[in-house]
């Protein structure tokens, strides 16, 4: 029962990124690969990509009937490192993007970057000891559970940091759209809103079409939740980890793909 609930859990979030990926490919090739190098596209394309080991190694441990202890180590070695990283590049991605709205200004682009810097630091130096603590173990469900590791249960923690750089992002998008409108830019306005709208057509299909501050909020929320069950130390804490990682990458490329075909209406970079 326990593996069937992870399986179904990875199972879906594989299907979310291959369906979202086709679904953008042709916005990809325009907007990104015809496009100069720069700091916005490589951070792109790793978080774009990265999800695709993720999803390689826990399918495959998903489904394979025999696994050695030395490779069952290696991917819970592996996986939290892909998944630290496309989540870094998916938060630089969207600092920029709050950076862009705030017309970039050379305080907000400090504090904003300092916070994502001194963020990820922090997640670094807890996933190191992760790594260096882990184990494998017998499963006490050998049946079911071919592959299981123990380690030190201080990954609740990056979720907590990872929720505060959420709300900081999203007071600050607030704030920058108060201003705009303020101000009367509501074209620019009208992109904040929208990024939010792959939401309804993946995963909720009832958020409205211009509900994009619900992208911080859902992502937000996914990671309370995280940090909660990662907290508790069950047999189920693991299983909301995988659709949070994708949903990243999902929706920030979503982003990205909304700002590039609406350069013109806005004063962002988008090399």
């Amino acid at each position: 029962m326990i593996n069937d609930t992870l399986r179904y859990c990875e199972v879906s979030a594989a299907t979310i990124f291959f369906l979202d990926y086709f679904l953008t490919l042709d916005s990809e090739i325009t907007l990104i690969w015809k496009s100069n190098w720069g700091v916005v596209k490589a951070l792109f394309l790793i978080m774009r990509y990265m999800p695709l080991m993720d999803i390689t190694l826990r399918l495959y441990h998903q489904f394979v009937l025999s696994i050695s202890h030395w490779n069952c180590v290696l991917s819970g070695q592996i996986v939290p490192v892909s998944i630290t990283i496309g989540l870094a590049a998916a938060e630089c991605l969207l600092a920029v993007r709050t950076w862009c709205l705030w017309h970039r200004r050379r305080v907000v682009g400090i504090l904003i970057f300092s916070l994502a810097t001194g963020s990820f630091i922090s997640t670094m130096v807890l996933i190191v000891q992760y790594l260096i603590s882990v184990k494998y173990v017998p499963s006490p469900f050998s049946t079911q559970i071919l592959c299981k590791v123990d380690a030190v249960r201080k990954l609740f923690i990056a979720y907590a940091i990872l929720l505060g750089l959420e709300i900081t992002l999203l007071f600050a998008t607030i704030t920058a759209g108060i201003n705009m409108r303020r101000l009367g830019s509501p074209g620019f306005t009208k992109i904040v809103v929208r990024d939010g709208a792959c939401v309804t057509s993946i995963m909720m299909w009832i958020l409205s079409k211009h509900a994009g501050i619900f992208y911080y909020i859902y992502l937000g929320a996914l990671s309370a939740v995280n940090m909660v069950l990662l907290a508790k130390q069950t047999e189920y804490s693991n299983s909301l980890v995988f659709l949070h990682r994708v949903l990243h990458s999902v929706l920030a490329a979503r982003v990205v793909f909304n700002l590039r075909a609406n350069t013109h209406k806005g004063t962002c970079p988008t090399h």
